[in-house]
């Protein structure tokens, strides 16, 4: 016996039961789990599509800066480049391969449509994809430009997701320009000097004698065409430094 209870540290051996979850317990938990799961998942997810874009748009605008700066080198100031004067397929082609495939890393996307290229814009002559999943759709010169002087614009949409969907304004694509009243700078194609976030957030600001929105797309809207419905989220997201805030009004970022 002193042996047995030596082995034992000298106490008496524990010969209680242990007791295990009962069922109604197990159910109580797993339902807290779920209700938690509920109620944090939907934002993780938000979270997350708004930290890809932003980073995705902020590496496809520094791309595009950067294959200008270089360009510049070895073709001149971008204020001297060929614009060409007509819109033709051709005459973006020559502009594009000239002055920007030899500075950044397109591949051109033959396919031109939404589903294989993304980045669509029907007018756009050319759609290309980046290095890191991102499209831009180009055109020099276009409808658009003829409003500005001399016509020297460069349209330029950017997916940050390419070809994978939903290709909506707002949400993965944003359109952005480069004209001469802006000093040839990339910048939001609606961008002037005045405009604040509040302009857009409240609604009331007109570019080019229309409204310029970011909310989502109601194709039903008889009023409104669906591009003005997005047309100002790219500036919206540029005037808040490449972040989608709290605030920003696409329900696929923020739940409203």
């Amino acid at each position: 016996m002193l042996k047995r209870r030596a082995m034992f540290g000298g106490g008496s051996l524990n010969t209680s039961r242990c007791n295990g979850f009962t069922l109604a317990e197990i159910l109580i938990t797993l339902a807290v789990i779920g209700i938690v799961a509920v109620m944090t998942i939907p934002a993780l997810v938000r979270n997350y599509r708004k930290k890809i874009t932003t980073t995705r748009m902020k590496v496809a605008y520094s791309q595009f800066i950067q294959a200008i700066q270089l360009s510049e080198i070895d073709n001149g100031t971008i204020s001297g480049w060929d614009y060409p004067e007509t819109t033709s397929s051709d005459a973006t082609r020559d502009f594009i391969t000239k002055y920007f495939k030899p500075y950044m890393k397109l591949s051109e996307c033959l396919e031109n449509t939404d589903e294989a290229c993304g980045a669509g814009v029907g007018s756009y002559d050319y759609q290309y994809k980046l290095a890191n999943g991102s499209s831009i759709a180009i055109e020099v010169g276009c409808n658009i430009g003829a409003v500005y002087e001399d016509g020297e614009y460069i349209a330029i949409n950017f997916d940050v997701n390419g070809p994978q969907g939903p290709n909506v304004g707002g949400i993965d694509a944003f359109y952005f320009g480069i004209r001469k009243e802006n000093d040839y700078r990339l910048l939001p194609a609606p961008w002037t000097p005045t405009v604040t976030r509040e302009d857009i957030l409240n609604g009331t600001y007109v570019w080019m004698g229309e409204p310029c929105l970011c909310k989502d797309i109601d194709y039903n809207d008889a009023d409104i065409a669906y591009y003005q419905q997005t047309r100002c989220c790219g500036l919206l997201l540029f005037l808040d430094n490449f972040e989608i805030k709290d605030d920003y009004p696409i329900s696929y970022y923020n739940k409203k």
